[in-house]
């Protein structure tokens, strides 16, 4: 095996993750993780980033514990490299609170993501796409606990940001339908 080799292969997992083809995804994610492992040295910022990835293909199957596992696991190699990519940090919180909130954990949840507003705000590299997708997870959890003038509040201040930055305008969308499914309920 060579590191390229493994490269190509988590492509082809994230490939086949977002194009719905999960049960693909999953193989590969799977067979791209036991590469890494002969091919790089732990902790490597390339096993974190598919362990993420692989950790919220396992959330969209509906499988809450695994799916936490490999984000924490994730979590654990981005803190062993003392954490010198912050925004693959905080997009693995926000993988994480997504979990959390999934299995039920609204706390923890709430809890990762106003870490994550934090530290996109606060940061060296500040991240418009983590405030919003930090906004729109606490939305959602604000939705999910009955309380529908905070999560109109910060499911506004997610679309808001989203659309005030260039590059992140496409996935406002994604903050348009929590934001309708909470209203489509409501009535």
């Amino acid at each position: 095996p060579h590191p390229r080799t493994a490269l190509f292969l988590d492509n082809l997992a994230d490939t086949y993750a977002e194009s719905g083809r999960q049960a693909k995804a999953d193989s590969t994610y799977r067979g791209t993780l036991a590469m890494m492992e002969t091919v790089h040295t732990p902790p490597h910022v390339r096993m974190a980033h598919t362990l993420r990835a692989y950790g919220d293909l396992l959330l969209r199957m509906g499988q809450g514990d695994a799916a936490a596992a490999r984000a924490e696991q994730s979590l654990d190699i981005l803190d062993a490299l003392a954490s010198t990519r912050p925004n693959e940090r905080q997009s693995t919180l926000l993988v994480l609170a997504r979990i959390r909130e999934h299995n039920g954990k609204h706390e923890a949840a709430d809890s990762l993501a106003r870490a994550v507003l934090q530290q996109a705000r606060s940061g060296p590299d500040p991240s418009t796409g983590h405030v919003a997708q930090a906004l729109d997870v606490r939305g959602t959890l604000a939705h999910r606990q009955g309380h529908s003038t905070r999560a109109d509040s910060l499911y506004a201040a997610a679309l808001q940001v989203y659309q005030e930055a260039e590059d992140e305008r496409g996935r406002a969308a994604v903050v348009r339908l929590h934001w309708g499914a909470m209203r489509t309920e409501q009535a």
